[in-house]
């Protein structure tokens, strides 16, 4: 049976084929000698030119090993408001990438990259031997925000904590990592309105809602800057009883003879607010003075 081979190239691996295959490929400039094969003797990648006797005389050029392949791993949605979908920057490479040369010009795509300094070096990487032009070094700039999302569930029992997360975020979706300002949270609904300051650092805020009394606020964001953001909706908070932990009587102190009275128990949580999912039966003693 003929063996075949997997053929790693650019970052791309190709096949299987046959050693004939192989060496077709060679006799017409279609392999490389910075390509390699899957050595299953050696559970490794080699060199074509190592493993192969006639793939010779195309370059003297000694590359690095191949890493093992890994492909990237698809970003999770992250859920903003119920729809909005966020980025992760990418890392940038930090070891060899093949680029190949169609008609004298090559591309590689190393977008998006995160705010600093990116230096990239040539290396022999062609049949013939080049002379090589000095490292390339790239400032990237920080972009400018375009929008601020947030997320934070809509629904908590009181006396639980809230978590909410605020990024501002450039045009192309990505956190803009150099932009530091304050915001403003206003909430409606409760006994009293209120505004809380929240300080955004490298793009991000995060802070704690607290709250005991069953009720429904109005939440918004507010800034007061000078930029033009786009920020989320108003949203609705629900604070919800929590379980029954007592029982209490609610009736008037005071009565007149001859009307009718009505007296109610009640099922409340730890704070007062009434439980009413609770369900049940109790015996109320009744003694007249």
């Amino acid at each position: 049976m003929t063996q075949k081979f997997i053929l790693s190239q650019f970052d791309q691996q190709l096949g299987p084929f046959d050693e004939l295959e192989l060496r077709s490929k060679w006799k017409q400039g279609e392999l490389l000698p910075i390509d390699y094969v899957f050595d299953e003797g050696k559970q490794d990648w080699v060199l074509v030119a190592e493993r192969f006797g006639w793939a010779v005389g195309q370059g003297t050029m000694h590359p690095p090993p191949l890493k093992k392949y890994v492909p990237a791993q698809p970003l999770k949605p992250l859920e903003v408001s119920g729809a909005s979908v966020m980025k992760e920057w990418k890392k940038p490479l930090s070891h060899g990438a093949k680029v190949k040369l169609v008609d004298g010009v090559g591309e590689i795509d190393l977008s998006p990259l995160q705010p600093g300094t990116v230096e990239l070096a040539l290396q022999d990487s062609s049949s013939v031997l080049l002379k090589l032009q000095e490292p390339l070094q790239i400032q990237v700039k920080a972009a400018e925000p375009v929008e601020v999302v947030w997320t934070f569930a809509g629904e908590q029992t009181v006396g639980q904590d809230i978590e909410v997360k605020i990024k501002a975020l450039d045009a192309l979706g990505f956190v803009a990592t150099a932009f530091n300002s304050a915001f403003t949270l206003k909430i409606q609904g409760g006994a009293t309105p209120q505004e809380i300051g929240v300080d955004m650092a490298l793009g991000q805020a995060s802070f704690i809602l607290r709250n005991t009394k069953a009720e429904n606020w109005k939440v918004s964001l507010h800034y007061p800057g000078d930029k033009k953001l786009r920020l989320p909706e108003t949203r609705s908070l629900t604070w919800q009883p929590g379980p029954a932990s007592r029982l209490i009587l609610d009736g008037p102190q005071e009565y007149v003879a001859g009307h009718p009275l009505k007296v109610q128990v009640k099922a409340v949580d730890s704070f007062g607010n009434l439980a009413k999912t609770f369900q049940g039966t109790v015996i109320l003693e009744i003694k007249a003075g």
